[in-house]
């Protein structure tokens, strides 16, 4: 398979074991790439798991730094046709992979090409348990115009990372990118990278189940906006975003002024939005806390995990339902990598 996952990590071996353990169930042919931000004696460890256990095509670096910054070290290392990003908790199903490639060679017109995601919360002592499950929205980019496809991420903000992309553009976008000691976190590591993605051309999204994202273990806790604006670093970066934006669109000179102004409209906007939810989300956390004891009380956790897959997982349990191949490899994923941590 033409295709390269790349995976960066930090201090979590057993995800990477889990990566190779999944991949492997499902034959992939392509080349996986691990950027390992770890100590030297867990780097040290995992290397000798990889080379021990013949993992090929499989390569990993020990590389101090956020995502981007251990991957523009490593472009180089590149050498397939089409790249996919991947936190290591991301688990690809390698038959839509083929498939996805396929329809992506068929569309020339199209700089990558995405499908449907499930995002599964894990619980438990050690987070092997399945809790629930339900679809995690990635949204198509497709207007002709690389400006309306930023305004529109902007204001429905969709993770274009989680797309198969041609790698030369792909690096063209990683090339962009400052390293984390010239930009802040926000922008560094997701927002401008997936802005200047969509810029870069249009992606597709197919009828496709094609990724199951886990949550549940500890993730970074994300500022709002008003205290993201109190912190120097992190206005200067924005400041600096619209610039890249410009100079990456390659707009002519008497525009400027115009399209700069829409430009920082649109980020903006993205902030807005995203404060907006975080503000439900922080009401929608105490309710469903207080609720979820009341149920537990009540009617004890087999009823409740119950009550909160069909709430919740619905649509997705019906996908499941109706497709034997993807309920194979939820089940797998279930009883063989999340089960056994």
């Amino acid at each position: 398979m033409d295709l390269t996952i790349i995976i960066p990590t930090k201090n979590r071996p057993q995800f990477i074991k889990k990566q190779l353990i999944y991949y492997r169930n499902q034959d992939f042919k392509g080349n996986i790439l691990f950027l390992d931000s770890s100590s030297k004696e867990i780097f040290n460890k995992t290397k000798k798991f990889i080379f021990k256990n013949n993992y090929t095509k499989t390569e990993i670096f020990n590389i101090e730094g956020t995502s981007f910054d251990t991957f523009k070290s490593k472009a180089s290392k590149v050498s397939t046709k089409y790249i996919l990003f991947s936190g290591d908790d991301d688990f690809y199903i390698v038959k839509s992979l083929i498939k996805m490639i396929g329809n992506l060679e068929k569309s020339p017109k199209i700089i990558g090409i995405t499908g449907k995601a499930f995002q599964i919360e894990t619980g438990g002592i050690n987070n092997d348990k399945v809790l629930s499950y339900n679809f995690y929205n990635i949204r198509p980019s497709m207007h002709q115009n690389p400006l309306e496809r930023l305004k529109k991420i902007t204001k429905n903000y969709s993770v274009v990372l989680f797309s198969i992309l041609e790698t030369q553009k792909f690096l063209e976008v990683v090339n962009r990118i400052p390293t984390s000691k010239k930009m802040h976190f926000t922008f560094q590591t997701e927002l401008l990278p997936c802005f200047l993605i969509v810029l870069s051309g249009r992606i597709k999204k197919i009828n496709q189940l094609f990724l199951f994202r886990l949550v549940g273990h500890s993730r970074v806790q994300h500022k709002t906006w008003d205290q993201l604006k109190k912190n120097r670093f992190f206005n200067n970066s924005y400041l600096m975003s619209i610039n890249i934006i410009i100079n990456f669109i390659r707009i002519k000179k008497k525009n400027t002024k115009k399209i700069k102004s829409d430009v920082k409209d649109y980020i903006d906007s993205y902030f807005s939005h995203s404060n907006d939810i975080q503000q439900k989300n922080q009401y929608k956390k105490i309710f469903t806390k207080i609720t979820s004891r009341i149920l537990r009380l009540c009617f004890g956790e087999y009823f409740y995990f119950k009550l909160k897959n069909y709430l919740y997982g619905n649509d997705a349990y019906q996908t499941l339902k109706n497709n034997s191949s993807y309920k194979k490899h939820f089940n797998y994923l279930k009883n063989n990598i999340i089960k056994n941590g």
